[in-house]
Parts: C-alpha cells; structure tokens; sequence
C-alpha cells in the first residue's frame, strides 16, 4: 500500500477512536451547562443564558459548542454560536483544557 493513503487511513482512524473516546467519557450536557453558567457567574459576575443548548463538535478540531449564548449586565453580549476548542489529550484524562475560542453572530448592546 503506498504511503500516503496508508497515513490518510491511518488518521481516519485515529479520529474515529478519538471521538468515540470524547464521546464515551463527554459529561451530562445539562451538567455541563450548569458548570459553565457558574463559571461565568464566578469569573464575571455576569449571568449566561444558553438559549440553544451545548453539543460537541470532533471537527475539525474537539470543540464544544454553544447555541444562542447571551451575557447580561451593561453592555450586553449575545452569539448566535460560539466554539471552544477543547485540548484532545485532557479530554481523554477527564480534564477540560480550552485551546481557543471562536464566536460568530456577535452582537453588543
């Protein structure tokens, strides 16, 4: 078999294990969602609504994702979507390790 479409299948598996171990070990979205609300209560002082809901993304990096988040107080924050990279070594040993973060839709008012 010639060497590239080996390494090619052999990433296509690699990611296929890998979500299936995120997957395996990804915590109770409605746990998750109170966690971050109280992260965000804590480090901002600020409330956040998730009007969407939070899913997780494999693609093309491990992200979570929030739906129709919004941040109160003055002035007030609000994306349509907003992605958190999420370090794939951390995850498969429990831990949450934010790598980057990326936002569309914003709208300040």
């Amino acid at each position: 078999m010639p060497t590239f479409p080996r390494r090619l299948s052999l990433i296509a598996v690699g990611l296929v294990l890998t979500g299936a171990a995120v997957l395996t070990i990804a915590p109770d979205p409605s746990a998750l969602t109170d966690g971050l609300i109280d992260w965000v209560k804590d480090e901002t002082g600020r409330e956040l609504t998730i009007a969407g809901g939070l899913g997780f993304s494999l693609l093309p990096y491990p992200a979570l994702v929030v739906e129709g988040a919004s941040l109160a107080g003055a002035p007030l924050i609000r994306a349509a979507r907003a992605e958190v990279g999420l370090q794939p070594w951390a995850l498969l040993s429990g831990r949450v390790e934010p790598t980057r973060l990326r936002l569309t839709g914003v709208r300040i008012a």
